[in-house]
């Protein structure tokens, strides 16, 4: 299965690789999503609500990209444990990618705490 995170043809991809071109600036980024309707008002509103200073930009958005990754490797987790139950004879296999995940949720969590000062 590939672990790539996330999915280059995910929505979230292309958000990041903007956000990275545009230098985390909120405003420039959404500029360039402008129009196409993924989230619109809410998007915006994440994006602009409660930033005063620019460093906080990129903290900002680490910060939430920490909890999608972790979602997403939930979920991932859940696929995983659900799998366990109806394919006994390869437990040790998804037992295994299960700690790999457990770690990855836990590095996830680590970092997000970390940006909210502990």
């Amino acid at each position: 299965e590939d672990h790539t995170w996330p999915p280059d043809d995910a929505f979230l991809a292309e958000f990041i690789r903007v956000a990275e071109e545009e230098g985390y600036k909120p405003r420039r980024i959404l500029d360039r999503f402008a129009g196409r309707g993924e989230g619109g008002r809410l998007f915006e509103r994440l994006m602009l609500s409660g930033i005063e200073h620019h460093a906080e930009h990129k903290d900002r958005l680490d910060k939430s990209l920490a909890r999608l990754r972790e979602g997403y490797l939930r979920r991932k987790r859940a696929r995983l444990t659900a799998a366990l139950k109806k394919d006994p004879e390869h437990a040790l296999e998804i037992l295994k990618e299960i700690q790999e995940l457990d770690h990855a949720i836990e590095a996830e969590r680590r970092l997000y705490r970390a940006k909210n000062g502990g």
